[in-house]
């Protein structure tokens, strides 16, 4: 099974304790803002969703367009960056988030309701998602 360890901000303490945090830099664009976005939204890009039941053989990857809402604390999913109605939301006012040791790319959003399997492009990106998600719950 893999191991999961809840992230936080001290997790990325580097060697004479200086905090790295992931940059938008460092992360493909792909996974980011598109340019016609930058000035409306700090944080969106697609991931992909775990979807279906609980039996493993049902659950499949389901691409979304995340945008992130400072003033509502909401993930907002889309089925793509050109949609103009969200297909569902995730509070992220009282979440908690785990990093998937054993599966780089993949993080869970912990709710009270419901646990949201997230999967992005790359570690990186992962770390950057989980960076601001976090910062941002803590506004």
């Amino acid at each position: 099974p893999n191991s999961k360890i809840n992230i936080s901000l001290h997790k990325y303490k580097m060697s004479g304790g200086h905090t790295h945090l992931p940059s938008a830099e460092s992360v493909p664009m792909d996974v980011l803002l598109p340019p016609s976005e930058v000035h409306q939204h700090k944080l969106c890009g697609y991931l992909n969703k775990q979807t279906g039941g609980g039996i493993k053989a049902l659950k499949k990857w389901t691409s979304r367009y995340c945008v992130f809402s400072d003033e509502q604390c909401k993930l907002y999913l889309y089925n793509s960056n050109s949609d103009a109605t969200n297909c569902g939301s995730i509070d992220i006012t009282n979440a908690s988030f785990l990093y998937h040791v054993g599966c780089s790319t993949q993080f869970t959003i912990v709710t009270g309701k419901q646990d949201h399997v997230m999967q992005a492009h790359n570690q990186e990106a992962v770390m950057y998602w989980l960076t601001q998600l976090q910062v941002s719950n803590l506004i």
